[in-house]
């Protein structure tokens, strides 16, 4: 988990969809929760998946709150649902990237 935000950490990525619109997404813990977030506002969504979470980001221009879980795994969040966008850093960034749609966890 330190490794992601060591390598990726403060890091903002702006790039466009085929279509033209500007998407974003960046590494920075402090600006995605800031003073608002809890880590008991995140306890349902370790509940789903069984593992804990650290915030690592935003993605979606700042509609999803990104997660790292202890494996290694990447996970997203708006209000209420909660998506995987891989099963480690390097195929979140290919989801994020090639505009491949994540996983929606029930």
């Amino acid at each position: 988990m330190i490794d992601v935000l060591t390598v990726f950490g403060g890091m903002t990525y702006k790039y466009k969809h085929p279509n033209g619109s500007i998407e974003t997404f960046h590494f920075s813990p402090e600006e995605a929760v800031g003073d608002y977030y809890g880590k008991e506002d995140f306890e349902e969504f370790e509940a789903r998946i069984n593992e804990p979470l650290i915030v690592v980001g935003e993605a979606y221009r700042g509609y999803l709150i990104m997660f790292i879980s202890q494996s290694g795994k990447v996970f997203a969040k708006n209000a209420s649902s909660l998506y995987k966008l891989g099963d480690n850093i390097f195929e979140a960034l290919d989801t994020l990237c090639l505009f491949k749609i994540p996983e929606e966890i029930n």
